[in-house]
Protein backbone atom coordinates (compact mmCIF):
# COMPACT_ATOMS: atom_id res chain seq x y z
CA UNK A 1 0.00 0.00 0.00
CA UNK A 2 1.45 3.31 -0.91
CA UNK A 3 2.25 5.83 2.19
CA UNK A 4 0.23 8.71 1.94
CA UNK A 5 3.54 11.11 1.46
CA UNK A 6 3.24 9.10 -2.16
CA UNK A 7 -0.32 10.10 -2.11
CA UNK A 8 0.03 13.21 -1.33
CA UNK A 9 2.86 13.99 -3.84
CA UNK A 10 0.56 12.80 -6.48
CA UNK A 11 -2.28 15.09 -5.66
CA UNK A 12 -0.21 17.89 -5.83
CA UNK A 13 1.10 16.76 -8.95
CA UNK A 14 -2.36 16.68 -9.95
CA UNK A 15 -3.65 20.19 -8.84
CA UNK A 16 -0.91 21.23 -10.88
CA UNK A 17 -0.53 19.58 -14.23
CA UNK A 18 -4.40 19.03 -14.40
CA UNK A 19 -7.51 21.41 -14.95
CA UNK A 20 -10.00 18.61 -15.32
CA UNK A 21 -10.19 17.93 -11.89
CA UNK A 22 -9.37 14.27 -11.67
CA UNK A 23 -7.66 13.21 -8.32
CA UNK A 24 -6.10 10.10 -6.78
CA UNK A 25 -8.97 8.16 -6.64
CA UNK A 26 -8.80 8.26 -10.43
CA UNK A 27 -5.20 7.70 -10.81
CA UNK A 28 -5.61 4.45 -8.22
CA UNK A 29 -8.15 2.89 -10.16
CA UNK A 30 -6.21 3.59 -13.53
CA UNK A 31 -3.16 1.80 -12.24
CA UNK A 32 -5.17 -0.70 -10.99
CA UNK A 33 -6.32 -1.10 -14.95
CA UNK A 34 -3.04 -1.60 -15.76
CA UNK A 35 -1.66 -3.83 -13.46
CA UNK A 36 -4.64 -5.79 -14.91
CA UNK A 37 -3.61 -5.27 -18.23
CA UNK A 38 -0.36 -5.86 -18.30
CA UNK A 39 -0.35 -8.70 -15.36
CA UNK A 40 1.04 -11.43 -18.32
CA UNK A 41 4.16 -8.98 -19.74
CA UNK A 42 6.37 -6.32 -19.20
CA UNK A 43 5.01 -2.78 -19.24
CA UNK A 44 8.16 -1.27 -21.97
CA UNK A 45 6.00 1.54 -22.57
CA UNK A 46 6.44 4.07 -19.48
CA UNK A 47 4.36 6.95 -21.12
CA UNK A 48 1.06 4.77 -20.28
CA UNK A 49 0.92 5.39 -16.61
CA UNK A 50 1.98 8.86 -17.24
CA UNK A 51 -1.51 9.34 -18.84
CA UNK A 52 -3.36 9.00 -15.84
CA UNK A 53 -1.47 12.36 -14.51
CA UNK A 54 -0.45 14.33 -18.22
CA UNK A 55 -2.44 14.78 -21.15
CA UNK A 56 -0.29 14.32 -23.46
CA UNK A 57 2.93 12.75 -21.58
CA UNK A 58 5.24 13.30 -25.33
CA UNK A 59 4.82 16.69 -25.20
CA UNK A 60 4.22 17.84 -21.64
CA UNK A 61 6.08 21.04 -20.87
CA UNK A 62 5.94 20.69 -16.78
CA UNK A 63 6.50 23.69 -14.30
CA UNK A 64 10.13 24.28 -12.96
CA UNK A 65 10.24 22.20 -9.69
CA UNK A 66 9.05 19.05 -11.24
CA UNK A 67 10.40 16.27 -13.07
CA UNK A 68 9.43 13.64 -15.23
CA UNK A 69 11.48 10.97 -13.82
CA UNK A 70 9.96 11.70 -10.26
CA UNK A 71 6.80 11.20 -11.70
CA UNK A 72 7.39 8.13 -13.21
CA UNK A 73 9.09 6.62 -10.09
CA UNK A 74 5.87 7.26 -7.69
CA UNK A 75 3.65 5.95 -10.09
CA UNK A 76 6.13 2.87 -10.43
CA UNK A 77 5.89 2.39 -7.01
CA UNK A 78 2.10 2.43 -7.19
CA UNK A 79 1.82 0.16 -9.99
CA UNK A 80 4.15 -2.28 -7.89
CA UNK A 81 2.43 -2.18 -4.53
CA UNK A 82 -1.07 -2.83 -6.80
CA UNK A 83 0.87 -5.51 -8.12
CA UNK A 84 1.78 -6.85 -5.17
CA UNK A 85 -1.31 -6.95 -3.46
CA UNK A 86 -3.48 -8.63 -6.17
CA UNK A 87 -0.62 -11.00 -6.34
CA UNK A 88 -1.31 -11.45 -2.26
CA UNK A 89 -4.51 -10.79 -2.67
CA UNK A 90 -4.47 -8.12 -0.02
CA UNK A 91 -5.78 -5.40 -2.56
CA UNK A 92 -7.66 -2.71 -1.57
CA UNK A 93 -9.22 0.55 -4.01
CA UNK A 94 -8.55 3.88 -2.89
CA UNK A 95 -11.54 5.47 -2.55
CA UNK A 96 -13.30 8.47 -1.20
CA UNK A 97 -9.97 9.56 0.54
CA UNK A 98 -9.07 6.72 1.83
CA UNK A 99 -8.07 2.47 0.86
CA UNK A 100 -11.54 0.67 1.29
CA UNK A 101 -11.94 -3.04 2.32
CA UNK A 102 -15.75 -2.87 1.10
CA UNK A 103 -17.64 -0.78 -0.91
CA UNK A 104 -20.83 0.60 0.59
CA UNK A 105 -23.70 2.09 -1.24
CA UNK A 106 -23.08 5.79 -0.90
CA UNK A 107 -19.03 5.10 -1.26
CA UNK A 108 -17.61 7.62 -3.83
CA UNK A 109 -16.26 5.25 -6.37
CA UNK A 110 -16.82 6.82 -9.53
CA UNK A 111 -13.79 8.44 -10.30
CA UNK A 112 -11.94 4.77 -9.53
CA UNK A 113 -14.14 3.14 -11.25
CA UNK A 114 -13.72 5.30 -14.53
CA UNK A 115 -10.02 5.37 -14.22
CA UNK A 116 -10.05 1.10 -14.06
CA UNK A 117 -12.48 0.97 -17.24
CA UNK A 118 -10.67 3.41 -18.77
CA UNK A 119 -7.36 1.79 -18.42
CA UNK A 120 -8.34 -2.06 -18.92
CA UNK A 121 -10.09 -0.95 -22.06
CA UNK A 122 -7.64 1.26 -23.33
CA UNK A 123 -4.39 -1.20 -22.73
CA UNK A 124 -6.32 -4.79 -22.69
CA UNK A 125 -5.79 -5.37 -26.69
CA UNK A 126 -6.38 -9.04 -27.18
CA UNK A 127 -9.38 -9.33 -25.06
CA UNK A 128 -11.47 -6.28 -26.20
CA UNK A 129 -14.00 -7.72 -27.67
CA UNK A 130 -14.07 -10.39 -25.25
CA UNK A 131 -17.56 -11.09 -24.02
CA UNK A 132 -15.94 -12.51 -20.83
CA UNK A 133 -14.12 -9.09 -20.06
CA UNK A 134 -17.44 -7.06 -20.90
CA UNK A 135 -19.57 -8.64 -18.29
CA UNK A 136 -16.38 -8.91 -15.49
CA UNK A 137 -15.97 -5.02 -16.23
CA UNK A 138 -19.94 -4.30 -15.78
CA UNK A 139 -20.21 -3.65 -12.26
CA UNK A 140 -17.41 -1.07 -13.17
CA UNK A 141 -19.55 0.56 -15.78
CA UNK A 142 -22.59 0.71 -13.55
CA UNK A 143 -20.64 2.22 -10.71
CA UNK A 144 -18.59 4.96 -13.05
CA UNK A 145 -21.87 6.50 -14.78
CA UNK A 146 -24.21 6.04 -11.48
CA UNK A 147 -26.45 8.94 -13.24
CA UNK A 148 -26.60 5.58 -16.92
CA UNK A 149 -25.77 8.57 -19.35
CA UNK A 150 -24.28 5.72 -21.05
CA UNK A 151 -27.08 3.66 -20.56
CA UNK A 152 -25.17 0.56 -19.30
CA UNK A 153 -28.26 -0.15 -17.06
CA UNK A 154 -30.17 -0.08 -20.42
CA UNK A 155 -34.16 -0.44 -19.66
CA UNK A 156 -33.55 -1.66 -16.03
CA UNK A 157 -36.45 0.65 -14.27
CA UNK A 158 -35.54 3.91 -12.83
CA UNK A 159 -36.59 2.34 -9.21
CA UNK A 160 -34.25 -0.71 -9.25
CA UNK A 161 -30.95 1.01 -10.35
CA UNK A 162 -30.29 1.85 -7.35
CA UNK A 163 -30.48 -1.85 -5.92
CA UNK A 164 -27.82 -2.38 -9.51
CA UNK A 165 -25.67 -0.31 -8.07
CA UNK A 166 -25.64 -1.70 -4.37
CA UNK A 167 -24.76 -5.25 -6.69
CA UNK A 168 -22.35 -3.97 -8.44
CA UNK A 169 -20.78 -2.54 -5.44
CA UNK A 170 -20.58 -5.54 -3.81
CA UNK A 171 -19.26 -7.56 -6.55
CA UNK A 172 -16.30 -4.93 -7.42
CA UNK A 173 -13.64 -6.79 -5.43
CA UNK A 174 -14.66 -9.98 -6.60
CA UNK A 175 -14.45 -8.51 -10.34
CA UNK A 176 -11.07 -6.71 -9.48
CA UNK A 177 -9.57 -9.90 -9.11
CA UNK A 178 -11.33 -11.58 -11.80
CA UNK A 179 -9.79 -8.87 -14.70
CA UNK A 180 -6.39 -9.82 -13.37
CA UNK A 181 -6.89 -13.17 -13.91
CA UNK A 182 -8.40 -13.26 -17.23
CA UNK A 183 -6.06 -10.92 -18.50
CA UNK A 184 -3.21 -12.61 -16.88
CA UNK A 185 -4.23 -15.83 -18.42
CA UNK A 186 -3.83 -14.19 -21.86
Amino acid sequence: MMEMAGIEQIKAWLERLRTDGRDFDYVHGFMTGIVCAFSAQEVDEEDIALLSILDDPDHAVLPDGIDVDDILGSLSDLFDDIEGELDDRTFRPYIGGRYVNRIRPDAPCKSWCRGFVHACLAFAEEVKDDESLAMLLMPFLILADPSDSSGVLGELPPEERPAAADRAGGELMRSVYSVYALLGAI
